[in-house]
């Protein structure tokens, strides 16, 4: 008998730049290393088991309370925070499972580098949170220079430091190091700070997923992604609130229009001298 197909993984890789995240790092103040621990936990038993998800239950919950010893309403807390703040997703997360977008991407990603066949299709498209035109860059795939090391995006920041040392001026050098909000999203702390005072977490951790998207999606690299928020980023969130509700008056206006016309020939026996509805659905007398 051949031996069944395992989909967890021995081990995956970690980034070392990973507490520059700022989900991590709002992970980390709102929890403590509480917070970070049963989210690491988590990850592990994600990777280990199924690979790329695994159920969230009361029994995964009593798992996870047990081995810390805390109390189990802490630990739903600091999983329901992370689906807050977008490292796990929230949607998937209600109908109870655990998994994320990166989480996704990086299993793919080490199955391809291990040859497992069919590594596109190991994830079933229900719960697929990785767009189908994306590539999922390999060992053995050419990457771009922003892609690889923080260095290279940081290339506008040294060029800044350069033209302002010609000219005399002094600068706070750690001010202008990049913070990684997303795995191809780099910031400025002035840059974050504001789009955070403008924007709720919620809305920032869109446009942070929709610009990382796109750049993992079309290879394109920006000379600053704050610039590219700014551009068209925030006018798609905008349009993203403002298309649901549009849709929705829409919808009702069609409905109460539906009613009216529903109202009228029920009654039109009993009041034969009730005035017509025109097709603008305006009635005339």
């Amino acid at each position: 008998m051949a031996r069944p197909t395992k989909s967890g993984l021995a081990y995956f890789n970690i980034d070392t730049d990973r507490y520059q995240d700022t989900r991590i790092k709002r992970l980390k103040h709102k929890h403590g290393l509480a917070g970070m621990a049963v989210y690491d936990y988590l990850l592990c038993e994600i990777y280990r088991d199924k690979g790329f998800f695994i159920d969230w239950n009361e029994d995964a919950a009593f798992i996870v309370t047990e081995y810390f010893d805390v109390e189990e309403t802490l630990v739903k807390e600091i999983v329901n925070y992370c689906a807050e703040v977008g490292l796990f997703d929230k949607d998937i997360l209600a109908r109870g499972m655990l998994t994320s977008k990166s989480i996704q991407t990086r299993y793919v990603l080490i199955c391809k580098n291990a040859k497992r066949k069919d590594a596109d299709k190991l994830i079933p498209e229900e719960i697929n949170l990785i767009p189908e035109d994306t590539e999922i860059i390999t060992e053995e795939t050419p990457i771009t220079p922003e892609v690889t090391t923080q260095s290279k995006v940081n290339q506008s920041t040294e060029y800044e430091i350069i033209e302002n040392e010609k000219k005399g001026n002094k600068i706070n050098t750690h001010s202008l190091e990049k913070i990684r909000v997303r795995e191809f999203v780099y910031l400025f702390s002035k840059e974050l700070d504001e789009l955070e005072t403008q924007y709720s977490d919620e809305d920032c951790n869109w446009m942070y997923d929709k610009l990382n998207d796109y750049k993992l999606a079309k290879g394109i690299n920006y000379k600053s992604d704050y610039g590219a928020i700014c551009s068209w980023v925030k006018r798609r969130l905008e349009e993203e609130k403002e298309n649901p509700v549009k849709k929705e008056d829409r919808i009702e206006s069609a409905f109460r229009a539906g009613q009216e016309v529903i109202d009228y020939f029920k009654n039109l026996k009993d009041e034969p001298n009730k005035p017509q509805p025109n097709q603008n659905n305006v009635f005339r007398v």
